[in-house]
């Protein structure tokens, strides 16, 4: 039992590993482990709904604490940023593109109330 437990866990680092990106994404590897882990220990389909349900939140908050990690490095003066946080806001895009785009809304809505 602890071999076909081995190889399966081998076997999702492989096929994640062989992907088009190339690159190994720690995130995405560790929702797939979550989600298959609980999909294997459901049998019913009220059970398959309640996990699907926690994977979910599971997904939504790693995602939430990435949102934040990008939000405390803009906050940053960008001399005071390290190699690691600059690595971070390069590999995230569309994350800062969103959060600055969503920064200059708040901006053009408290400008608007101050004119009222």
């Amino acid at each position: 039992m602890l071999q076909i437990n081995q190889a399966f866990w081998l076997s999702q680092i492989s096929d994640h590993a062989n992907e088009d990106s190339g690159l190994f994404d720690p995130d995405l590897f560790a929702r797939r482990v979550v989600y298959n882990f609980i999909k294997m220990a459901s049998e019913s389909l009220r059970e398959r709904r309640k996990l699907d349900f926690i994977t979910q939140a599971f997904v939504n908050a790693r995602i939430k604490e990435r949102y934040s990690k990008i939000r405390e490095i803009l906050k940053k003066d960008s001399l005071e940023r390290t190699l690691e946080e600059w690595d971070v806001l390069e590999n995230s895009q569309d994350v800062v593109d969103e959060i600055k785009k969503r920064a200059r809304r708040q901006e053009l809505a408290k400008e608007r109330v101050k004119e009222v």
